[in-house]
Order: structure tokens, then sequence, then C-alpha cells
């Protein structure tokens, strides 16, 4: 900084004597040439006191009695003899949005990126980025503040991309040997920052509950957006009375939009999920820039074969033969545990296929399940209504199982008051005679007896074997005998009594 009476010049200066540099507080008349910030070259002559520091104790300059006079064009008076050359070009910079410098009047905008372009002539050997105090890390990419360019020279296109909202400038400092050149840009106009609405899409928009073979999965996903590159995100999913429903893997939790800019989240519907429309929030941001979102989910049981009804009314004539023909009403879901200590428990699980129940034998037993006739030895345990009934659908194979025979038994431990079953190719069909076809059960004790005999054949049943067609489809039907029967495993004024009917 140079003194001159009254007023100040921001100046980086050269001080040189007339052929060589002299102590400046013993010159008699000293000449300060001078490159300004603009690149002009200024002579001061000191015809009175001389060059002295300031007294006030800055490290400035102070000039006293001192001529300014701007030097010619091309004019070398500012570089020391035997120098090389410091009139290399440094063009003005221009910031565009387009890589080749043309399209200057734009409107910047967070997490896209625009140009800053120069160029300077062969004769410089370094330049340094400078630019605005708020240019760091955390608010642009693309432009380091003292970062040095070797060999410079040419035309420079360089790609910028601002994080946060701002005013920014950019310039360069070039020099060689003895000389230095300076470039501004005009200020960006601050991002806009605004928040984005996202408007997620779900992929499918409804989905049953219950679990199913596999965990039913979707997909949430939004067009490409550049201003949400890198977002980083947060994922919520609300019930319809505004309470948060947890376990949805992918979406409950933190994640990032990837470069980009297309939202795209595969979530695992988790499998205690209720019946009911769900609002899946997202809330992003990425510096000051914010976007948010919301999409809804239904939720719904899952539709049953049109095959099953969902009430047998009572004294139907697919409860003939029965003790108590009281309506039954269908079960559609329970949750399952397995054996006589189970290890754990499988929600909501779906009764429509055979496989959802018999295809397992542990809560952790990996998708896909065992189709019918399902595992040997799989003991399933459930709640089910005192007034319902569940019916399972399976298809025979073209050829007999391996082994191709089997029963099923109410386990002594895990069953309660009696059952009456059936495997027909009749949904809710109870009303066969045990006595002649061992295709029906009825009044069955949780006893471990063996009951439901089958064979696989294409042949008549008897009284002694069930025998199942191939490539056939039938029903597994389990109902309870009576509705008002009680027992020490469940009593008479219990709404639902413990089945597990075991797989052997």
């Amino acid at each position: 900084m140079i003194h001159h009476a009254a007023r100040r010049f921001c100046l980086l200066a050269t001080i040189l004597g007339t052929s060589s540099i002299v102590p400046l507080a013993q010159a008699a008349s000293t000449t300060v040439r001078l490159n300004t910030m603009s690149g002009t070259c200024v002579a001061t002559t000191n015809d009175a006191a001389g060059v002295h520091l300031d007294p006030a104790g800055s490290d400035a300059l102070v000039v006293d009695g001192v001529t300014l006079s701007e030097q010619p064009a091309n004019s070398h008076a500012c570089q020391p003899a035997g120098s090389s050359s410091a009139d290399f070009q440094l063009s003005p910079i221009v910031v565009s949005e387009d890589a080749n410098g043309t399209v200057t009047t734009f409107t910047p905008a967070i997490n896209v990126p625009f140009y800053v372009n120069w160029s300077v002539g062969p004769d410089a050997t370094t330049c340094v980025r400078t630019g605005s105090s708020n240019i760091n890390a955390s608010t642009m990419d693309g432009w380091v503040l003292g970062s040095v360019l070797s060999a410079p020279a040419g035309v420079h296109h360089e790609a910028v991309t601002p994080k946060q909202a701002g005013d920014y400038s950019f310039g360069v400092i070039c020099s060689n040997a003895t000389g230095y050149k300076t470039g501004a840009a005009p200020h960006v106009p601050p991002s806009d920052t605004t928040p984005i609405t996202i408007i997620p899409t779900i992929t499918p928009s409804t989905v049953d509950t219950g679990a199913p073979p596999v965990p039913d999965t979707i997909t949430v996903s939004a067009p490409a957006n550049a201003a949400l590159a890198n977002m980083s995100c947060t994922g919520s999913v609300q019930t319809a009375a505004g309470a948060t429903s947890p376990g949805w893997i992918g979406w409950s939790g933190a994640f990032s939009i990837p470069a980009s800019g297309a939202l795209s989240q595969s979530v695992t519907v988790p499998t205690s999920i209720a019946a009911g429309t769900y609002t899946f929030t997202l809330n992003c941001a990425l510096g000051q820039q914010t976007a948010n979102g919301q999409a809804s989910l239904v939720v719904q049981d899952p539709a049953l074969p049109s095959a099953c009804p969902s009430t047998i009314p009572a004294g139907d004539p697919r409860l003939a033969g029965q003790a108590d023909t009281s309506q039954r009403v269908r079960m559609n879901i329970a949750d399952i545990k397995y054996g006589v200590v189970p290890q754990g428990v499988r929600q909501n699980v779906r009764f429509d296929e055979f496989k959802n129940i018999w295809g397992y034998n542990a809560p952790t037993t990996p998708p896909p399940p065992v189709e019918w006739p399902g595992i040997i030895g799989s003991s399933p345990g459930f709640l089910m209504p005192r007034s319902g009934y569940f019916a399972v659908k399976f298809t025979t194979g073209a050829t007999a199982p391996s082994p191709g025979a089997g029963y099923f038994a109410s386990s002594t431990y895990g069953g309660s008051i009696a059952l009456s079953t059936s495997i027909s190719e009749t949904c809710a069909d109870f009303a066969g005679d045990p006595a002649v076809n061992a295709c029906y059960a009825r009044n069955v004790q949780a006893d471990d007896g063996g009951t439901l005999n089958w064979l696989f054949g294409n042949q008549p049943s008897t009284k002694w074997f069930c025998y199942l067609k191939p490539n056939t489809t039938y029903y597994m039907n389990v109902m309870f005998s009576s509705t008002t029967e009680g027992n020490s495993r469940c009593g008479v004024g219990a709404t639902a009594c413990h089945v597990m009917y075991v797989r052997r």
C-alpha cells in the first residue's frame, strides 16, 4: 500500500533505481516504477523527503512529494534490465454457461456447472487462481484459491460448480521471472435457493398386506434433475393418522441421490404392515439448496381366490355333516411360529397358498419356499378365530413328489380344540364323509394322530388314502369343529384358539 498525500493507491510494486536498487532512505531522488492491479505501469519520482515506512506503524510505504506519470503502453519501464518480458497477454476473465465462453447471460444454479474462461500468452510461466474469499471446498467445486498452473499458456475453459448460494468472483495472477498481470470476473449472481419440489412416483402404487414368498418391493423414483445431484436425503413413512411407520428398508433413514440427479430407491415393504394409505416423505439438502417431496402407497388385504368365499353361511351345504354348522369367516392373514420352542415369528403371513404355510419350517427359511408337498416336519403354529376357517391352494405336478405320500397331525403341544380338515378340489369344502373318503377329517384332536393320509396317484380316494391326481389344483381346508367348544388350552370365552397342524 503506497500513500500519496491523503490518497491511497492499491498497487503491487517493483522498486527500482535508475541502474540499480538503492537504499530508499538515502536517495536524494528516487524513481519508483509500479504495476497496478489493472496492469498499468506508473512511474513515481521522489523529489523531497524520499520513500519511507508509514510512521503509523503499518507495513505500507509512504511517498512524499512525488509526481505520478503513466508510462506508454509499449514501455518496458517497469521491467528490470536483463529480465524476460512481462508483457504477456492475459485476457479478461469471462464467466459463461457454455464451455466456449459465448453464453454469458444466464442464471447460475446450485450444483449446475458453469465455466470460467480466460487465456494467457506464451511468456507467462505460472498462473495462480484467485477470487472472492467465499470460494472454498464447501461452496465451490473446480476452482481452488491459490492453486498454481505451471506452463499455463493458452486458452482455458474451466468448469466450476457452485454448491452454495452466493456472489463469486474469479481471477488469475500470471507471472514470469519479473512481472504479473491479473484478470477479474464479474460477480456471479446468487444461485436460486427456492426449495425444489420433487414429485416421486411409487411403483406399484398398491401392494398387499402379509408376507409373500419373496417380500414385496416397491420403487420410489423421480425424473433426473441436475439440481438434485449428490443431495443427501432422509426418507420417512407416515400412516394416515400421521404416526411414523418404521422398517421400510431402502427408504426409512438416510440415502443420497446419485450424480445423475435421478431418484430411484428400491424399498422393501415391511411384512408387519397393516392395510391403509402410507405417505412417503423425502427431505434433501446440499449446501443451502433443499428439496422435498411426497408420494402415497396403498396397502390392502390380499384379494382372495374367487373360488373361496369370505363367509360360509350357517347351514351351508359345504358344512354338511359337521356337528356345528355355524357361519365361518375366512382367515386371510396370521402370524406363524414354527416348532414347540419357536425361534421367531413370520408376521402377517398370507393364508392363500400352501407353500406360504408348510413351505417353511422356521422364520429364517430363505425364499422361495418349498412348493407342495412342503417340508416334512414343518410345524406351523398360529391363532385362528374360533369361527374362522382357512383354505390354501396348491397344484400337484406331473410326476410323484419324493416321497409320494404323507399325512397331517394336530400337535399335542401346539394344538388346542378339535379341527375339521379336508383336501378338496373345492375351496371351503368340509362336507365329505371321512368314513368313506380319507380326504376329509372331523373332530381331529390335538394328539398327534394321523389325518388326511394322502398318496400321489390317479385313482379314486378310499377311506384309507386320499389320492391326489397329477396336474390338479387342490385346497387344504381347515376350521375348528365347534365354535363353542372349550378346553384347558382354549377356554369357552376365547375368541381365537391355537392351531399347530404338522406336515408328516
